[in-house]
């Protein structure tokens, strides 16, 4: 077009995404920081936990396995409403690529219902040969 307009490349310090507008625009956008390496990469230096997600009676004993999963927050990974009559279990701690390796691997061999990745189950029939091999 031949237009040259000045333009800016910040970093706000404080906050990852904020809000940017002005009025003379008539309009308003959010921007973002963008990160050497987001928390969901395998990649990513976060502590990973691995955990079972259970389903549990009124004593909270355990009744099924609802699904394998990681977070890096387990605490704030699910509500409070959500987790009623659930638990979750920390099975192991570690890198993101090694504990999404591990999830991958359980979630191939003994899926839970709340499992929806393309793998679940993939592997379910070695259940039963790994099962005759240790025993």
């Amino acid at each position: 077009t031949g237009t040259y307009e000045r333009v800016y490349n910040l970093a706000i310090r404080a906050f990852h995404t904020y809000f940017v507008s002005d009025e003379a625009w008539f309009f308003s956008i959010w921007a973002h920081n963008s990160c050497e390496v987001h928390g969901n990469s395998y990649n990513s230096s976060k502590t990973t936990t691995l955990y079972a997600l259970i389903e549990t009676d009124k004593q909270r004993n355990p009744i099924r396995l609802l699904k394998f999963g990681i977070t890096s927050n387990p605490g704030r990974r699910y509500t409070k409403s959500f987790m009623k009559g659930k638990q979750m279990f920390e099975i192991a701690q570690g890198t993101r690529r090694e504990m999404a390796l591990l999830e991958r691997f359980l979630v191939s061999v003994i899926p839970g219902p709340l499992n929806k990745e393309p793998w679940a189950g993939q592997f379910r029939v070695f259940i039963p040969i790994l099962l005759r091999a240790i025993t």
